[in-house]
């Protein structure tokens, strides 16, 4: 199809329906990849088209007009807030998911394969907040440009499969963790593959792998006006058709077949645990003790399916309406798509605080591992003042016969460390 580059201020009707910008040979429907972006004179339009079908705009300086209608860009204040927001979940995501790993790598009481399914968990957290919160940030401020030549090619793709593989993969190890569970608590003595840590962590892995694939195959540069940008382009199938397809099977890959084997398995578990009873002769303070226990351990599991719940389901939300609402898309403030997408990143600092919380075992172990990081340091420190205190006697002995202050000093010092000490 012949259309107009982007320069044009009026498009055939041939075009309407769906916009298309040439680049190199590739002709792409704004509509689906692009969203409007001033670059000199030309608009590049990236994803998430937020203004009417009718023309383009002519002009943007901080908003974008179109026909009479004005769409808010991200100002220069809610990029700041929103860089600033992401940096701190950076942070607090590479501490908790590090302090998870090593938890469950050094952790040898309990149950082997439990522990490599949380060590497994808090990785997958780990590559979200190496490469899909990092992207994020790319993305609010300079949208999809970048480099060029072969590294840029193989940085686009790296960093999508990098994200789209983290993400399932977290998901499906917080199923695993709830099959082991629900196994854990209703049949204890019998073994089950799901209970093969090594064999589960491949699975998930390679299943990770087979959803990530398309995702990366589709990225790639194309060049326009000497600039780079990474692009998904699902040729030579439909564009729209296809990505619309791909985050409908997302949707019920990642959110509702999860959401439900959770409801599930969970209200398994409560049920198996209110009819549970203790068996013999027990006393009233056991029996309340128990009941508490179980309140415990409900209130654990109501609260793992909500916070998968309330983080996912904004995300996907947005999905349908950029490739099936964009009527409704248009109306709402990029702030408020932005801190959707945050939240479901978010998830990722919230399962190790939750699963390493509401697990007794892990806090006990938390806090031994503290003990013993706080024990070395109290240990190095008392070997470092003791140190400095026997310099500072010796230094004040060779002055001894010429100076009582030096002397005097000396031994308030060493007074000092031994009531620090």
């Amino acid at each position: 199809m012949d259309c107009p580059q982007l320069e044009a201020k009026k498009l055939p009707s041939s075009c309407r329906s769906g916009w298309f910008i040439k680049i190199g040979t590739i002709y792409i429907r704004s509509d689906e990849q692009l969203e409007f972006k001033q670059r000199k004179s030309y608009k590049i339009i990236f994803e998430g088209e937020r203004t009417n079908k009718n023309k383009l705009p002519v002009k943007n300086s901080g908003r974008v007009s179109s026909g009479g209608d004005s769409v808010e860009l991200f100002s220069n204040t809610s990029r700041i807030i929103t860089t600033t927001v992401y940096a701190v979940t950076i942070i607090c995501g590479l501490v908790g998911n590090s302090l998870g790993l090593y938890l469950a790598l050094r952790r040898k009481a309990g149950n082997r394969a439990t522990n490599l399914f949380m060590a497994n968990m808090a990785a997958a957290d780990l590559l979200v907040t190496l490469f899909a919160m990092p992207y994020s940030v790319l993305f609010i401020n300079v949208r999809q440009q970048w480099i060029g030549g072969v590294i840029g090619q193989v940085t686009c793709k790296f960093v999508h499969f990098a994200y789209q593989i983290s993400i399932p993969a977290s998901i499906f190890t917080v199923l695993l963790v709830s099959f082991d569970r629900y196994l854990a608590i209703c049949y204890p003595m019998k073994t089950n593959l799901f209970r093969n840590g090594k064999v589960m962590t491949t699975v998930i892995w390679i299943s990770s792998a087979a959803y990530a694939i398309p995702f990366m195959m589709a990225n790639d540069i194309l060049k326009y006006n000497d600039t780079n940008y990474c692009l998904r382009i699902f040729t030579p199938f439909d564009n729209q058709k296809s990505i619309q397809i791909y985050y409908l099977i997302t949707f019920i890959l990642l959110y509702c077949e999860p959401l439900t084997i959770l409801l599930v398995l969970y209200s398994l578990i409560t049920h198996r645990l209110w009819k549970r009873k203790i068996p013999g002769n027990v006393s009233e303070a056991r029996i309340r003790s128990a009941q508490r226990e179980k309140r415990r351990i409900v209130k654990a599991l109501i609260l793992i399916v909500m916070v998968f719940a309330v983080c996912w389901f904004p995300a996907h939300a947005m999905h349908y309406l950029v490739y099936y609402r964009k009527d409704i898309y248009r109306s709402i403030p990029q702030e408020v798509e932005m801190f959707f997408f945050w939240l479901c990143h978010a998830n990722s600092i919230i399962n190790p605080c939750l699963y390493v919380l509401i697990s007794p075992s892990y806090r006990k172990f938390l806090q031994g591992s503290f003990g013993r990081f706080c024990s070395c340091c109290s240990h190095a420190n008392f070997n470092s003042l003791t140190r400095r205190s026997t310099g500072m006697l010796t230094l004040s002995r060779s002055f001894d016969a010429t100076s009582n202050t030096v002397f005097g000093f000396s031994f308030k010092i060493k007074d000092i460390v031994e009531t620090q000490l």
